[in-house]
């Protein structure tokens, strides 16, 4: 084992690691809380997962969220995510854990792009430089609010690394690892980036076929590239195959399940002048001319200097490589992409291949071209420090440019920009009121005045060390200074807010802990009531107070279908609000009668339901009939019963595929209450009736996927661990 050029990989990780905090210093060192979608659906699910899990269930179901809500079925609630599964395990998630959590996951983001660096045997100034840059691009800083988005950007250098190697050299190791990488994007990522992943593997496996087919003819290329896509895939099934099995029913209960229409697609397409952020992305944070974009989703930024090296590497003529020639390919296709309709390819792929009309939010597939530039940017720089002479005079050059064109941008934004009050203005205070208010009080000219001269002065810099050949000792201090200041003005959009991470703790203190019963004599609306109490704290906080209500705000993007058809019903979903969380139904009336049902104004709770299959005439329950719950969990909710006559239980939950009940132990049908809940007919006498979550062949392939997950870690790892020590004797 070579202990130095070991100790050397731990001392990059750890400067990875505190590069990482320092850069984005609000949100690690817990002076300002996450903000917008992270408190609002990311903190509410995992707190859901992670109070599942700490009370000794696997996180199924929510009965909190949505008026109960298949947690294992949604995509992005992070159910699957190997790290919200340690964190869960390790203790109860809260605002700190998300925050750590947040930076986590820039922190693996760095450390994957290191390692696909490494593979290319670079210099070690460029592999800690690529990580950098690669943690402070435009599409990172932009993410804060998306934990799905980071984690497709901390996983896709991992895949493109094992999906290199396991094409250029077979080995079952690196296609396994390729399978599990691929896994990890479907477990925790954004669906639409683990799509937008899939046809850019599928491309690299028919170029290669290509590639090698010149060499060895279509039939060995094509059996030598099938090896590793076949245990790739194989992989890739047997520890993705719970959560798909959970991802399945769930798609076929949402609206968006079944795909959305174009103009839908496009929303969130990237303006064309928004490639400004590519020089100066502050100003794009107020540009409003010619804009479409989400102000989430606009920065392009790559760093000043992998752009001057980019620049010099297209323009520079000679032979390329397959990677270099497939990188370049995937910068334009997602560029275009990413322009929605006005760069054509998302609406020809819309209707063209599948899945492709699953999504929104064109402009977040620049994830992909600004990968695709910075690893094509610092494999061109190592070639430059390897060898200048091929580059300098396109290096210098571009520039020279650069410098023409960002002088013209900071003279444009000094002629109109107010430094002189915005000095004044941050001088009057400096508690976090005053702070957001001069930041809001920051224009367009102001930013790109400000930007462009600290590209400019990057820029003189830069040219000075290329003059003076000591880029390679300068370029680390130098790129990590511009792009962490560049990252500054962008976080206060994209990660945090003014209210502090102890702020929103001290909500989530005060909520229960566990699942307790939920009161017998409330009403949903009077369980709903406290629902917007905090929202702008913490989100809506019926997920957190453990009361089984709904609010307007939906929290999850993805509801079920029959919820949201009940919620938009304002008559007869305000009419249901009136009834507490489970009853026993007076009156039964059959779904044809729903407006007779809305009209009946007799004291007493009612139910809409089909009973026709089950009895003749809708029955009356006399009113000595009783229910009370004696057992309350996220995947069985018991109860006691006692009528004299037959009745109808409603329980004022979903009604998902997977809910069962069982009366006295026998397994009785359950009846679609109320458009969306859930029923049962009861017979006459005391009876003990049982809803249970049943996911039993889910849980135990969960089981399965975990086992040969481990054993093909430790499998793999002591291959080659004995392969090394073979080559060292």
């Amino acid at each position: 084992m070579n202990t130095p050029r070991l100790n050397k990989k731990y001392q990059d990780y750890l400067f990875i690691i505190i590069l990482a905090l320092l850069a984005y210093w609000p949100v690690s060192f817990m002076l300002f809380s996450v903000k917008n979608d992270a408190i609002n659906y990311f903190l509410a699910m995992r707190y859901n997962t992670s109070e599942a899990i700490q009370s000794g269930h696997f996180p199924l179901w929510s009965p909190y969220i949505n008026l109960g809500y298949p947690l294992h079925g949604d995509m992005q609630s992070g159910t699957w995510n190997p790290v919200v599964l340690v964190l869960s395990l390790i203790r109860k998630y809260d605002i700190y854990w998300l925050q750590l959590e947040t930076i986590l996951t820039v922190i693996i983001a760095g450390f994957s792009f290191y390692k696909l660096l490494n593979h290319f045997n670079l210099k070690r100034v460029i592999l800690l430089a690529g990580s950098a840059a690669y943690m402070l691009n435009g599409y990172i800083t932009d993410s804060g609010q998306f934990l799905n988005w980071l984690y497709a950007a901390a996983y896709l250098p991992l895949i493109m690394l094992y999906t290199i190697r396991s094409f250029e050299k077979f080995s079952a190791r690196d296609a396994f690892l390729l399978g599990l990488s691929f896994s990890l994007m479907l477990l925790s990522a954004y669906p639409a980036d683990f799509i937008l992943l899939g046809y850019v593997l599928l491309a690299y496996f028919i170029f290669s076929v290509i590639r090698y087919s010149k060499e060895t003819g279509w039939i060995r290329s094509l059996i030598r590239c099938l090896k590793p896509v076949l245990i790739a895939g194989l992989s890739f099934c047997l520890i993705c195959l719970p959560a798909i099995l959970s991802y399945l029913p769930f798609l076929a209960s949402i609206r968006r399940g079944n795909g959305v229409a174009l103009d839908v697609a496009l929303s969130n397409s990237q303006s064309p002048v928004n490639f400004l952020s590519i020089l100066t992305p502050w100003p794009t944070l107020r540009l409003d001319w010619e804009q479409y974009t989400d102000p989430l989703i606009r920065n392009c930024y790559i760093g000043l200097i992998p752009l001057v090296f980019l620049i010099a590497f297209i323009r520079l003529r000679g032979k390329k490589t397959f990677l270099q020639y497939f990188l370049s390919g995937t910068l334009i296709f997602f560029l275009l992409f990413s322009l929605g309709k006005a760069g054509g390819l998302r609406v020809l792929t819309y209707y063209t291949l599948p899945l492709m009309d699953s999504f929104r939010h064109p402009a977040n597939a620049k994830l992909f071209f600004l990968f695709a530039a910075q690893l094509l940017a610092f494999l061109a720089i190592d070639k430059y420090l390897k060898d200048p002479l091929p580059y300098q005079p396109a290096v210098f050059r571009t520039t020279n440019v650069l410098l023409i064109i960002t002088g013209l941008l900071m003279i444009t934004g000094l002629v109109k920009s107010r430094l002189f009050l915005l000095t004044t203005a941050i001088v009057k205070g400096s508690d976090r009121t005053a702070l957001k208010n001069f930041y809001d009080s920051i224009r367009f000219s102001d930013f790109l005045f400000l930007n462009a001269a600290i590209a400019f002065t990057t820029l003189l810099v830069l040219r000075w060390l290329l003059k003076k050949h000591k880029l390679q000792r300068f370029m680390l201090p130098l790129l990590c200074a511009e792009m962490i200041l560049i990252a500054q003005f962008m976080m206060p959009l994209t990660y945090f807010r003014t209210y502090s991470p102890q702020s929103v703790q001290q909500i989530l203190n005060t909520q229960p802990a566990g699942y307790p019963i939920p009161d017998s004599q409330a009403s949903l609306q009077e369980l709903s009531a406290d629902g917007m109490r905090y929202f702008n704290e913490i989100g809506c906080l019926n997920p957190f107070n453990k009361k089984p209500g709904r609010s307007d705000y939906i929290i999850t993007p993805a509801n079920l279908s029959w919820q949201l058809d009940f919620w938009e019903d304002t008559a007869f979903r305000e009419k249901i609000l009136q009834y507490p969380y489970f009853y026993i139904a007076d009156t039964v009336y059959a779904i044809q009668d729903k407006n007779r049902f809305l009209s009946d104004s007799t004291m007493g709770k009612f139910a809409l339901a089909d009973l026709s299959s089950t009895v003749p005439q809708t029955p009356r329950t006399q009113q000595t009939a009783k229910a009370s719950i004696t057992s309350f969990g996220p995947a069985k909710i018991q109860f006691a019963v006692r009528s004299a006559s037959p009745s109808f239980l409603v329980l004022l939950q979903n009604h998902y595929p997977n809910w069962e009940v069982w009366i006295n132990g026998q397994k009785a049908e359950i009846l679609t209450a109320n458009h969306a809940f859930m029923g049962v007919l009861i017979p006459a006498g005391d009876q003990v009736v049982e809803f249970r979550y049943k996911a039993t062949f889910i849980l135990y392939m969960a089981i399965g996927s975990l086992l040969f997950t481990i054993a093909g870690l430790v499998y793999f790892s002591r291959r080659k661990k004995n392969t090394s020590e073979q080559k060292a004797d």
